[in-house]
């Protein structure tokens, strides 16, 4: 394992849970009816998350993009959760 492979897993993993994160802020003001952020966050959004997928489904035998991939998404959840209660007061 090389310290590129590293990198690029450790990459993969804080990208997902920057998406999740920025996922979860967009669905709170969403819900409160600012259309012009939900639209920036929204497409920051799906930038991250190409460039995750992409990273990802290119080689899908590289099992640490993939266990990043998903270890990623399940912190992702937890910084969610934890955005959601500091948000929603």
């Amino acid at each position: 394992m090389t310290t590129d492979a590293i990198i690029a897993a450790l990459i993969i993993f804080l990208l997902r849970i920057v998406n999740n994160g920025i996922g979860t802020i967009r669905l709170i003001v969403m819900a409160r009816q600012q259309r012009t952020i939900t639209v920036v966050l929204a497409f920051f959004e799906a930038l991250t998350f190409a460039i995750t997928i992409a990273a990802v489904a290119t080689d899908l035998s590289n099992l640490l993009n993939l266990a990043a991939y998903c270890v990623g998404f399940a912190a992702g959840n937890w910084v969610g959760m934890a955005l959601e209660a500091r948000f929603i007061v």
